[in-house]
Formats: C-alpha cells, sequence, structure tokens
C-alpha cells in the first residue's frame, strides 16, 4: 500500500475522527506542531545524559496521548490528566536539583540545546492550542499539560547542563 493517496492535492485533509478540515486548520496546525515537538524529542533522546533519556522518551509517548484526546475527546481524557501530574511531579524533581536564580544561557551541552529547542517548540504548540481551545473546542487539561510542558523542558535542559557542569548563567 503506498502512502501517497492524493487526497490532500487541493489543501484539505481529514482529522482523526474523520472530518475533512483546510490543512491549517487550527487543530491539524497543532497535530502538526506536535508532531515536529516529538521528532525533536526524539533527536534529543540520542543526545542527552541517560538519566534523561526515559523522561524524553515518556514526554514521547504522553504527546501522542495528546493527540489522542484532541481527535476523540468523546473517548476521555483521562489519560492527560494523569500526565499533567506526571509532568508536576518530574518538574519537582529536577528542580529539587537545580537554584533556579537569575537567567541561564541556553547551550551548554548539544542535549540540553536540543531541550531547550523542544521547549521553544512546546511553547508554538501551547499557542496553536490556545487557538484550539478558543476557536474550536475547550479542552482546559490540555491547555494546562502544554502550559507545564516548556518549563518541564527548560528544567530538563539545566539539570542536562548541571551534571555536565555546563550550567551557564547571565
Amino acid at each position: 500500500m503506498s502512502i501517497v493517496t492524493r487526497t490532500g492535492d487541493d489543501g484539505t485533509t481529514r482529522t482523526p475522527t474523520g472530518k475533512k478540515v483546510r490543512k491549517d486548520h487550527p487543530v491539524v496546525e497543532f497535530i502538526g506542531q506536535l508532531d515536529e515537538l516529538i521528532s525533536f524529542l526524539g533527536l534529543a533522546k540520542h543526545k542527552v545524559d541517560a538519566s534523561l533519556k526515559g523522561d524524553v522518551q515518556a514526554l514521547q509517548r504522553k504527546l501522542f496521548g495528546i493527540t489522542q484526546c484532541l481527535c476523540a475527546p468523546e473517548n476521555g481524557c483521562a489519560p492527560v490528566n494523569d500526565d499533567l501530574k506526571w509532568v508536576e511531579e518530574r518538574i519537582k524533581h529536577y528542580e529539587s536539583f537545580l537554584e533556579m536564580d537569575g537567567f541561564f544561557i541556553p547551550g551548554g551541552t548539544e542535549g540540553s540545546a536540543l531541550l531547550d529547542v523542544c521547549r521553544s517548540v512546546a511553547r508554538r504548540a501551547e499557542r496553536a492550542m490556545s487557538r484550539v481551545h478558543r476557536d474550536v473546542q475547550e479542552n482546559e487539561i490540555v491547555m494546562k499539560f502544554m502550559n507545564r510542558l516548556s518549563d518541564l523542558l527548560f528544567l530538563m535542559a539545566r539539570y542536562q547542563e548541571k551534571i555536565c557542569d555546563k550550567l551557564e548563567k547571565l
């Protein structure tokens, strides 16, 4: 079976629920940004310390879950609620290793630089989700998850730098 369907040649696509929409529809835009983030996390996974790899991979899986929650909200978003709790727990975990005073210069290590790229992509995806939340379908739990996600990625990047003794403050 070929992946070429030609069904999107007119600038439309189908959501996982089967609804035909323009490719610049807010939900399609958000899902595309999640796809980009998942891909960058895949790259980061190969450049971070072994102690971070499990969390990076877990984030990839959780982002796939958000896509499912958004595309089929009638099936419930309970797993995303659990994922939000997990992200908050991981934030506390990484905060326990770091003194968060002042500003930090990204890029102390290749792994932390990639995590900072992931953080930036996550923030862009959060803005895209904000449009979905406002204009298409409200989803408070996904909004909260996306808001916390960039915080977690920031802390993971700083942790990577700290364990490599490359944490640089302004």
